[in-house]
């Protein structure tokens, strides 16, 4: 579709590609897309779609460990989001900021920006569960365990949530029960998160669940010598 069009439609072409590429874990290819992109829409003057290449730029540079570089796109796409009036997209600019910090290890910022998020995201008309899913990670981080687990599992139960989140929300509780010392429970529910990681092809987050998974049956004394090989292979990729 890309020879076909031209300008800013050009452009939106490109930031779809991106996207798609970055959700199949293939930045470099979408920041190949992303820069012509962003370049154009600010010829244009095209303050909305310019913060949604930002945005997306930012997403690729942190899948590459620029996190710096991604969290001045992100603030970048934010002041761009607000100043046009759009709040809910505004909201995913400063939650993506807010990953940024928990990667980082800053949960004082990462719990900030995250109540930003929150509060963009209802003046924009409701709040997404990927915004659940970050508090859940930043509760775990923090030491509350037990309450990451109850959010995280009453969050996986809910019937109009995408199995791509529904997965992370099954990781991230297997983790939290690990951490309660419930065994039996983060092994079922790390087994669970990786047969959907599988079956949504994301080879990263389903060896994430593997050593979830592996971590759960060594403290329940039921993992075998196999499995622990496998678990060792995957601890040193």
């Amino acid at each position: 579709a890309i020879p076909l069009v031209s300008g800013v439609d050009r452009a939106r072409v490109r930031l779809r590609l991106a996207h798609a590429l970055l959700r199949l874990g293939r930045p470099r290819e979408a920041l190949a897309h992303l820069e012509p992109a962003l370049a154009t829409t600010r010829r244009a003057g095209d303050v909305v779609w310019q913060a949604r290449c930002l945005e997306h730029r930012g997403w690729a540079r942190a899948a590459l460990g620029s996190f710096a570089a991604s969290d001045a796109d992100a603030a970048a796409a934010d002041a761009l989001f607000t100043r046009a009036g759009q709040h809910f997209e505004a909201g995913w600019a400063v939650g993506n900021r807010a990953d940024l910090a928990l990667a980082r290890g800053d949960l004082p910022v990462a719990l900030t920006l995250l109540d930003e998020a929150e509060r963009r995201f209802a003046a924009g008309g409701s709040v997404p569960p990927d915004a659940e899913e970050t508090r859940c990670r930043v509760l775990l981080i923090a030491g509350l365990a037990p309450e990451a687990l109850d959010r995280a599992t009453a969050a996986a139960a809910r019937a109009d949530l995408a199995p791509v989140l529904r997965a992370e929300f099954l990781l991230v509780a297997a983790a939290a029960a690990l951490a309660l010392d419930r065994a039996d429970e983060a092994a079922e529910l790390a087994t669970d998160a990786r047969a959907l990681f599988a079956r949504q092809d994301r080879a990263s987050w389903t060896t994430r669940a593997d050593l979830v998974r592996f971590q759960a049956r060594v403290a329940a004394g039921r993992i075998t010598r196999s499995e622990f090989n496998r678990a060792v292979r995957l601890a040193q990729r």
